[in-house]
C-alpha cells in the first residue's frame, strides 16, 4: 500500500512538472499591426480595403500602410507578454516584398528584411495589392513584457503590415488563419483535409528510416559507371529530390529544421539549392550564410544537397558594369568565353565552398560530404537560341569571342587567311583578318546555310564550351578543394 502511494506521488510530481514546465507550453501571440503602442504610419492607408470582400482577407479587416516619399523613417512598436522563456519565432504578414525594413525585440540587435525576402503564402486583396506571410527569424526571450519594433529602411515606396505572430511552436502561416484555426470548408461530398502541425512522432508511413542518420554518413556520393554510390560502402544510391529557391533557403533555422523533417518523412534524400550567392560586385554574405545553414539542416535528416548558383536570368548588365555596351540585358553565353566575367563567377564558387560553416564546426562546404554535387551552369549555352551575336551579346564581348575564333582557325588551318579561303571567302560581321578576328554566324545561319564556315563555327563554339567546363572542373578541385 505504501509503495502504491509512493508511486502515485512520483507520477503526480512528474505530471505536474510537465504541465508547469515553460518548455511544454505552446505559446502563440497574435498582434494586429494597427494596434501599435507607438507609430508614425499615416492615419489613411493608401492600400486600405475598399469593400467587405477585401476586408475579409485581412486579419481584423484592416492594416497599416504608406506610399510615396517621406522625410523621416516610418516605424511602429508593439507591446507583448511572453509566459514561457525560450526561443520564439517571429512572423509578419505584409504587402508582398515591398517595404524593406528592420526589426528588433526590446533593445536587441536590429535585423534587416530586404526585398529578396521569401514569401510563404499569397492572398490577393485586389489587383496589384496582396498580403503575404514572411518569417523574420528567431530570438531568445525571457518571460515577461517585451516590445517588438519595426522601422522601414527606405524613405520612399509602398509598404503595409497586417499582423505579426510570435510563437515557440512550429507554425505554418495560412492567410489570416490563426494557429490551430481551420477553414472547415470542402465541396459537397468531400471532407476538409486540414491536419494539425506535424509533431514528427512515430508514424507507420514515415520514410525517414530510408535516409542515412545524416547525409554523408557513408562518405561522399561518387559516380561509378552509370550509377551513384556511397564512397565508403559502394552501395548504389537512388535520389529523390526537390528544388529550393531563395525563398526557402532564407528560412530561419527553426523553419529549416521543420522543413527538413517534413521532407525526410516523405522519403526525400536530396535537395537542389537554386539561387545566386552574389552579383558582379561580389559575394552576398547573407546568401552564403543561408546556403550553409540550409545544407546543415538538411544534412541532419539524411538529405544531400546539390548547389546551383548561376543562371543568366538572375543578372542584368549595363554599360557601367564594364563588360560592354549592355543595356539592362542578361549575360547570355558570356561565362563561356569572357575571362573578366569568369573571374567574377569563379569567385562566387570559391567563397561559397571554402568559407568555414559555423553550423558544422567551421567545416567548409567543400569538405562536407553532405554537398553531393555542384551544378556549374543552369540553362545557358553558346548553342542555344539566346546566343544572338551583337543583339544579346554586344560588340565588345563579341570581339573577345571573335579573337578566340581567329586563334582556333589559325591553329586548324595555319592562318586566318587560309581559313577564309577554305570558307570560299564567306564574310560576316566581325571579320577582321588584320587583327586575326573572325565573326560568329548566328545559329540560324549555321543550321540553314550548311556551309564549311558554319560547320567550323559550330565546332569552335562546342570546343569553347568544352574548354570552359574542363577548366571549371579543375578550378573546383584545385581552388575550391571540392
Amino acid at each position: 500500500m505504501r509503495d502504491n502511494i509512493f508511486r502515485m506521488r512520483v507520477c503526480l510530481i512528474l505530471i505536474l512538472s510537465l504541465v508547469s514546465s515553460p518548455i511544454a507550453r505552446a505559446e502563440f501571440i497574435w498582434i494586429e499591426a494597427e494596434q501599435s503602442t507607438a507609430a508614425n504610419f499615416p492615419a489613411k492607408n493608401p492600400f486600405a480595403p475598399n469593400d467587405d470582400i477585401e476586408k475579409s482577407r485581412l486579419s481584423g479587416g484592416e492594416w497599416i500602410g504608406i506610399d510615396g516619399r517621406r522625410s523621416a523613417p516610418t516605424f511602429a512598436s508593439y507591446r507583448f507578454d511572453v509566459a514561457n522563456a525560450g526561443a520564439h519565432s517571429i512572423f509578419a504578414r505584409k504587402f508582398w516584398k515591398h517595404g524593406p525594413f528592420k526589426w528588433r525585440v526590446d533593445e536587441g540587435e536590429w535585423k534587416s528584411i530586404g526585398k529578396d525576402v521569401g514569401l510563404i503564402d499569397r492572398v490577393q486583396i485586389r489587383k496589384n495589392v496582396e498580403v503575404n506571410w514572411i518569417a523574420l527569424g528567431s530570438v531568445e526571450l525571457p518571460a515577461g513584457a517585451h516590445t517588438l519594433q519595426i522601422e522601414l529602411t527606405d524613405n520612399f515606396g509602398p509598404a503595409a503590415f497586417d499582423c505579426f505572430v510570435i510563437t515557440n511552436q512550429p507554425f505554418t502561416p495560412r492567410g489570416k488563419l490563426r494557429p490551430g484555426e481551420k477553414i472547415g470548408a470542402a465541396p459537397d461530398g468531400w471532407s476538409a483535409f486540414e491536419p494539425d502541425e506535424d509533431s514528427f512522432g512515430e508514424s507507420p508511413i514515415d520514410l525517414r528510416y530510408l535516409n542515412e542518420r545524416f547525409a554523408g554518413e557513408n562518405g561522399r556520393l561518387i559516380a561509378r559507371g552509370d550509377t551513384i554510390v556511397h564512397e565508403k560502402t559502394g552501395e548504389v544510391v537512388r535520389l529523390w529530390g526537390v528544388n529550393a529557391r531563395p525563398e526557402i533557403v532564407h528560412f530561419d533555422p527553426v523553419m529549416l529544421d521543420n522543413l527538413a523533417k517534413f521532407l525526410a518523412k516523405r522519403g526525400v534524400n536530396v535537395i537542389r539549392i537554386h539561387m545566386p550567392v552574389g552579383d558582379i560586385r561580389g559575394v552576398d554574405d547573407r546568401a552564403v550564410a543561408s546556403v550553409q545553414r540550409c545544407v546543415s539542416a538538411m544534412k541532419k535528416q539524411g538529405i544531400y544537397t546539390v548547389v546551383s548558383i548561376y543562371f543568366p536570368l538572375w543578372i542584368k548588365l549595363n554599360e557601367k558594369d564594364g563588360f560592354g555596351a549592355y543595356k539592362d540585358q542578361h549575360p547570355f553565353g558570356l561565362v563561356f568565353f569572357d575571362p573578366q566575367f569568369q573571374a567574377v563567377y569563379r569567385n562566387w564558387f570559391q567563397q561559397l565552398l571554402t568559407r568555414p560553416n559555423p553550423n558544422e564546426n567551421n567545416t567548409p562546404l567543400c569538405d562536407d560530404p553532405a554537398v553531393a554535387m555542384v551544378e556549374m551552369v543552369n540553362e545557358d549555352s553558346l548553342l542555344f537560341w539566346t546566343m544572338k551575336p551583337y543583339e544579346n551579346v554586344p560588340a565588345e564581348p563579341m570581339a573577345k569571342l571573335e579573337a578566340q575564333f581567329g586563334a582556333w582557325a589559325e591553329k586548324k588551318y595555319g592562318s586566318v587567311d587560309a581559313a577564309m579561303k577554305k570558307w570560299s571567302s564567306q564574310t560576316v560581321r566581325g571579320d577582321n583578318v588584320g587583327e586575326k578576328r573572325l565573326g560568329i554566324l548566328t545559329l540560324w545561319e549555321i543550321i540553314n546555310r550548311k556551309s564549311p564556315r558554319g560547320a567550323d563555327t559550330a565546332v569552335f563554339l562546342a570546343d569553347t564550351q568544352r574548354k570552359f567546363y574542363t577548366e571549371m572542373q579543375s578550378f573546383l578541385r584545385d581552388n575550391c578543394r571540392y
